[in-house]
């Protein structure tokens, strides 16, 4: 694994509630054989190598092989304990299409689909991964960027996140589409992008995301996130948006946890 590299927690026996959850690899800690890792929340943590599964984001264009992703997938399903095995079943919130098997003939695909699976998968998905963002953007900022370049209206949610304590960005933000036609568009504008409209050399990535797809499945993995607690500044939360216009998130279904500021790096 390389610094940068997004992993999901899996096979945690101590904590399990994090099973499931994602980080980024920020190293190896050679004086304690685990590697240091960052959650979305900005807490950080060390795990071990079995711990950690890594979350494969393809690059653009598309791979042939529409299934490879889906077998990416089955590794982030929550483990109760690191015997247990993981599920064949993709996560529900992904489209019907990821989750068949490689006999199924996609029989509601388009003759056009069936021939090129790559167009099946993303002709369904919406949400990208843009990475290589300065870490001085803030979400106003990448707002800003978005609207200036022909997208306001186009996105109906947007998540940068970023360092609590330090307050920058972690590189990389998801974005939520209205439609696959138009993230399709964002990600060949965005793609090898570099005006950023301050001093960086940072070269633009856009790629399907493999973390989350769609709407729903977003408000439901941050609706009860401690990242919506009101203590968490406005700035470092998810935003929705309808018609161009911010709206509310959706409110929690339990009580949310505050967020932990980081002190020192707990080891899972």
């Amino acid at each position: 694994m390389q610094p940068g590299t997004m992993v999901c927690l899996k096979g945690l026996c101590i904590n399990p509630v994090l099973n499931g959850e994602y980080a980024v690899v920020e190293g190896w800690d050679a004086a304690n054989y685990h590697w240091k890792i960052r959650m979305l929340n900005g807490e950080e943590k060390f795990a071990k190598t079995e711990n950690l599964a890594v979350v494969q984001v393809p690059t653009c264009p598309l791979p042939p092989g529409l299934f490879q992703l889906n077998s990416d997938l089955q590794h982030r399903n929550k483990l109760a304990s690191s015997d247990e095995s993981p599920s064949t079943t993709a996560p529900s919130s992904f489209p019907p299409s990821l989750c068949r098997s490689r006999s199924d003939s996609l029989c509601d695909a388009t003759s056009e689909h069936m021939s090129d699976p790559a167009a099946a998968l993303s002709s369904e998905m919406t949400t990208v991964m843009m990475r290589n963002i300065p870490s001085d953007y803030t979400g106003l900022m990448l707002l800003k960027l978005l609207d200036t370049n022909g997208f306001n209206g186009s996105y109906d949610l947007v998540y940068l996140p970023m360092d609590y304590n330090n307050c920058v960005g972690f590189g990389y933000a998801f974005i939520n589409f209205v439609s696959s036609q138009a993230a399709s568009g964002f990600r060949q504008a965005f793609e090898g992008f570099t005006d950023w409209g301050l001093a960086s050399d940072k070269v633009c990535e856009v790629c399907w995301s493999s973390v989350l797809q769609g709407l729903e499945a977003h408000i439901e993995r941050y609706r009860n996130s401690p990242v919506m607690h009101e203590a968490v500044p406005d700035a470092f939360k998810p935003l929705l948006f309808a018609g161009g216009q911010r709206i509310s998130f959706p409110a929690p279904t339990k009580n949310i946890r505050p967020p932990r500021l980081r002190k020192k790096a707990i080891k899972l």
